[in-house]
């Protein structure tokens, strides 16, 4: 059963900085455990990556990332040609999980952190409730 995701881009002078802003805000519907979707999404920074290696780019940055996240998605098998990722502005209320990229310009790094969520009947909006170690496979 498909499920819906969040992935927030946030660029930062280095990985995990408290100097980070969130730049770009995509959402996603995949299947799958939470350690095969952090997998998926390393897979397409490396796509992403080598695109921009090939068009000489080195905009390491989450309007730039997020932008070609969306076009690569494009060629997933079974779409027909349409992006599987799309541009948000809210998390939605069925959202199961929430992504966070950092970037890190200045070596072309990143981080992947994976939040829980819930949504809160009393404030009308999407908790982030618990990190979970997608690596790890476990709750943090």
């Amino acid at each position: 059963m498909p499920i819906c995701i969040t992935v927030e881009f946030w660029d930062t002078w280095s990985i995990r900085d408290k100097g980070s802003w969130q730049w770009a805000k995509l959402e996603h519907f995949t299947e799958g455990s939470v350690q095969s979707i952090g997998m998926d999404l390393e897979r397409r920074l490396e796509d992403v990556r080598a695109a921009m290696k090939l068009a000489g780019s080195d905009a390491w940055t989450g309007q730039v990332v997020a932008g070609l996240m969306v076009k690569l998605s494009a060629k997933d098998d079974g779409c027909g040609g349409m992006p599987t990722f799309g541009p948000c502005l809210e998390i939605d209320r069925g959202c199961q999980y929430v992504w966070r990229i950092f970037l890190a310009s200045k070596d072309s790094r990143h981080d992947i952190r994976c939040f829980a969520t819930d949504y809160g009947h009393k404030s009308d909006r999407v908790l982030i409730m618990k990190e979970i170690d997608w690596k790890a496979r476990k709750r943090v």
